[in-house]
């Protein structure tokens, strides 16, 4: 938007990158996006990725590399078989690895994983690298950035915003972007609207440095269905119409443990690590 003229302010409770956007995987995926609205979304996005860091000028350790998706159970396998078809359909091409071929491209993950899907359209970027090329791009191009500024209210006269106040200061506009992330539901809030996001809270392992374990980005089928039947029940609960959306419906009968176990990492046991935390 600054690029193109338009007055930004961009108010930062924190530091710039301090919250989801740097905690994040840096995972540009493709596979994870079922047909309908976001699947088009999706491949713009990753086709700027391409050409991003010589816009930005900086380096985001762009990396085209291979993500997957983990099977471990019988039903997860006929719901990720499924997207598959669907993507493929729509020109992005996933294959079905059995546990022997998977065997061959992450040697060093368990031997109970039962099989995968591998695209090679999937890239990775450094979450923290971007959201600071990002701002430094904004700011060549005039936008003001503030760090350290919580927004406490929005004034909102006959229906229009008219003002943002935070804890240090007041800004006059007419439009406010919300894009707070997981805290998106608490401005929503301000101007009564109801934001229905669920935060789900990762956990990170920092270990000693030890040898490559795994090559790309791995996610949970058991995880990507999760998050597939919240979005679900949302869009119904909202009237949505399921073929405007997209969204295939999982088997919603299959009982998902949401205590899951790390069954589809390598196995760590004694392997030295400085710390858990979770970001």
């Amino acid at each position: 938007m600054a690029k193109k003229g338009v007055d930004v302010a961009l108010i930062e409770r924190k530091g710039l990158a301090a919250g989801t956007s740097g905690a994040c995987g840096g995972y540009v995926g493709l596979q994870t996006k079922d047909t309908g609205g976001k699947l088009p979304l999706t491949l713009k996005s990753r086709k700027i990725f391409e050409n991003l860091e010589n816009e930005l000028g900086e380096d985001i350790e762009y990396k085209e590399r291979p993500g997957m998706i983990i099977v471990e159970t019988e039903e997860e396998w006929d719901y990720v078989a499924s997207l598959a078809e669907r993507l493929w359909k729509n020109g992005v091409k996933i294959e079905l690895l059995d546990r022997k071929a998977l065997k061959v491209h992450q040697p060093g993950l368990r031997k109970e994983i039962l099989g995968a899907t591998l695209s090679r359209h999937d890239c990775e970027v450094n979450p923290i690298r971007l959201t600071i090329g990002f701002a430094v791009a904004a700011k060549k191009n005039g936008a003001k950035i503030f760090t350290r500024s919580n927004v406490e209210s929005i004034r909102v006269e006959r229906g229009k915003v008219c003002s943002v106040e935070t804890d240090r200061f007041r800004i006059h506009t007419k439009i406010v972007i919300n894009a707070a992330g997981v805290w998106a539901p608490y401005i929503g809030r301000m101007v009564g609207l109801n934001i229905p996001i669920t935060p789900q809270r990762g956990m990170l392992i920092v270990t000693e440095p030890l040898p490559p374990l795994i090559t790309g980005y791995i996610i949970s089928a058991r995880s990507l269905i999760k998050k597939c039947l919240h979005s679900l029940k949302t869009q119904r609960q909202k009237g949505w119409n399921m073929a405007e959306v997209g969204s295939e419906s999982p088997n919603t009968k299959m009982v998902i443990s949401y205590a899951e176990q790390p069954a589809n990492l390598p196995d760590m046991t004694g392997e030295p690590h400085t710390r858990e935390f979770y970001p």
